[in-house]
């Protein structure tokens, strides 16, 4: 289940966050450099752990471990990196932001 989630979503989900949304910040904004290096490390964790599920069996430790991982990630980008994503930009750049990753997900 989780490998169709993220060969589906997950490794465009990733990508369009490291190609478009971090890169369009430092464009127009002040990316925090702490937040996206959390950013940068958490998802080399995930994508290292996704390799290892589709070369092997994983032990239920390891999903568990993964799925820790994941609810962390998501909290961290819910409550902190968007949270000042949001106070740094203003609703114009918000909106650019915003146009610039959609049509990354159109296009990927």
């Amino acid at each position: 289940m989780f490998l169709e989630f993220w060969k589906a979503h997950g490794r465009r989900h990733f990508r369009i966050e490291e190609e478009v949304l971090l890169p369009c910040w430092a464009l127009i904004g002040t990316v925090d450099e702490h937040a996206a290096a959390q950013l940068s490390r958490e998802h080399l964790a995930i994508r290292s752990a996704a390799t290892a599920i589709e070369a092997r069996a994983p032990s239920l430790d390891q999903l568990q471990e993964l799925g820790a991982n994941l609810a962390a990630h998501v909290r961290f980008e819910e409550r902190h990196l968007f949270t000042l994503i949001e106070e740094d930009l203003g609703s114009d750049q918000l909106s650019r932001l915003a146009t610039a990753v959609l049509e990354a997900e159109e296009a990927l």
